[in-house]
C-alpha cells in the first residue's frame, strides 16, 4: 500500500506543477488586465482637462465598457486556477501525511511484535 501512495504522491506532484503553471498564466493575464484597465482610466481622466471632445470621450468610455466586460471571466479564471492548485497541493499534504503514517504504523507493528516475542520467550524461561 506504501508503494500505491508513493506512486499516487508521484502523480499528483506532476499534476500541481501543471496547475501551478495554469495558476501563473491566469495570473499574468489578469495583472496585465488590470494594468490595460488603469491605462485606459488614465486617459480617460485627462480627457477630461484636455479639451478633447465628447465624441473622443464616448470612444474612450466604450473602450473602458468593452474592456471592462472580460473582467469576470479573468478574475473568475485566476480564482479557479488557483483553487484547483490550493486543492491538489492539500491533497499532496494530505497524501504524504497518510504515507508517513503508514510507515509509522508499520514500524510500530514491527516493534510490538519483536517485543512480544521477547516477552514471550522471557517467560519460556
Amino acid at each position: 500500500m506504501g508503494e500505491r501512495l508513493t506512486a499516487e504522491l508521484e502523480t499528483a506532484e506532476g499534476e500541481f506543477d501543471g496547475l501551478k503553471s495554469t495558476w501563473e498564466a491566469a495570473k499574468t493575464a489578469k495583472d496585465e488586465y488590470d494594468t490595460e484597465e488603469t491605462r485606459l482610466r488614465e486617459a480617460r481622466t485627462v480627457m477630461d482637462t484636455d479639451g478633447s471632445d465628447q465624441a473622443t470621450k464616448d470612444a474612450a468610455d466604450q473602450a473602458l465598457a468593452d474592456h471592462q466586460a472580460t473582467k469576470d471571466g479573468i478574475y473568475d479564471a485566476e480564482s479557479d486556477a488557483k483553487t484547483a492548485r490550493d486543492d491538489k497541493r492539500q491533497q499532496i499534504t494530505d497524501a504524504a501525511k497518510a504515507r508517513e503514517d503508514q510507515e509509522y504504523q508499520a514500524e510500530k507493528q514491527k516493534r510490538d511484535e519483536a517485543f512480544y516475542d521477547l516477552e514471550g520467550l522471557l517467560l519460556d524461561q
